[in-house]
């Protein structure tokens, strides 16, 4: 768990200050603000994920958390998209669809929780 938590904070890291990152093209940077301020949130909910939720608050967990792979998923599309034109802007955009991937398979196993919390399961195998 700790691991992703460094992850998501890389990612957030590379959102939230975009001029920071390794990207050469000014396009690259610029494809990612839109996605800024939900993805830092979401990353921000994702990493304070440190246990399974109680069955209240499974439904509202799974939401955030379906919503957080969405918007995941969309950058991520996006930043395929970018067509770097330097090694380093290559290398930015290979960490990045990594990170946007890890944080994606995150909510995932968030979201298995939150699901066997809402069925009355206390634990996930």
């Amino acid at each position: 768990m700790s691991r992703n938590i460094l992850i998501v904070g890389g990612v957030v890291a590379s959102l939230a200050f975009p001029s920071l990152a390794q990207a050469s093209d000014a396009s690259f940077k610029n494809a990612l603000v839109p996605y800024q301020a939900e993805l830092t949130t979401d990353l921000v909910f994702l990493a304070g994920l440190t246990s399974a939720p109680s069955k209240s608050a499974a439904p509202s967990d799974a939401s955030k958390l379906r919503t957080a792979q969405s918007q995941l998923a969309a950058c991520a599309r996006t930043v395929r998209s970018q067509k770097a034109s330097s090694s380093a802007g290559r290398k930015a955009q290979a960490e990045m669809l990594q990170g946007l991937a890890l944080a994606y398979s995150a909510a995932g196993y968030g979201l298995d929780a939150a699901t066997a919390a809402e069925a009355g399961k206390t634990s996930v195998a």
